[in-house]
């Protein structure tokens, strides 16, 4: 249980329900990963899983905290990357765009600001790569949940170590007005990458 919960049957049970969703996701995952060895495609296929925000909990979908923004990301070539790497660097999904562009062999253009995480998924020239010292994180709205449609306008920095966290509008209801009320949704988020399945 995280500690800024309450230790309660009610969150437990949410809890246990989240964990179960995420044992069937497993599941359904190990099903496709069977149907691609079966079909000779999987040595061809890039697989990558990841969540595009935090848990539903307090603190977290939708919310600059880490449980809302560290999320899982798993990227998988069999015979291309290396099984059982795990790099802890701070990337963002933003990320995949340009990694998709270099592993077809399209220029990235100058305008793309994420980067491509193919040296992050070698792990012999992962000594090389220019570490990200941060990465900015922002919240605004995802569903019309004020009147005249305001979000509650949120930016954070994320360093290894720091999480900095400013709220221009502090004294709106961070999940809508009520009782329009809705947990909304990062516009991007930090995660860790496990390059291969294990």
């Amino acid at each position: 249980m995280p500690r800024y919960l309450p230790d309660n049957d009610s969150v437990r049970k949410d809890i246990a329900d989240y964990y179960y969703a995420i044992e069937m996701f497993d599941k359904e995952l190990g099903d496709a990963l069977r149907l691609l060895r079966q079909s000779g495609e999987l040595e061809n296929t890039i697989v990558v899983v990841c969540s595009d925000n935090g848990w539903q909990m307090p603190r977290g979908l939708a919310n600059l905290y880490d449980f809302g923004t560290h999320v899982p990301l798993i990227i998988s070539w069999p015979g291309k990357f290396s099984k059982g790497t795990v790099a802890n660097e701070l990337v963002t999904l933003n990320d995949l765009a340009p990694t998709f562009l270099e592993l077809a062999g399209v220029a990235i253009p100058s305008a793309v600001t994420a980067k491509s995480l193919l040296p992050v998924l070698d792990k012999n020239n992962r000594d090389t790569v220019a570490k990200r010292e941060f990465v900015v994180l922002g919240r605004e709205r995802h569903a019309f949940v004020r009147q005249h449609g305001m979000g509650y306008p949120g930016r954070a920095i994320r360093t290894s170590q720091y999480l900095y966290i400013r709220n221009y509008e502090p004294n709106r209801w961070a999940a809508g007005d009520p009782p329009y009320m809705e947990i909304l949704i990062p516009i991007c988020s930090t995660i860790r990458v496990r390059p291969s399945f294990t």
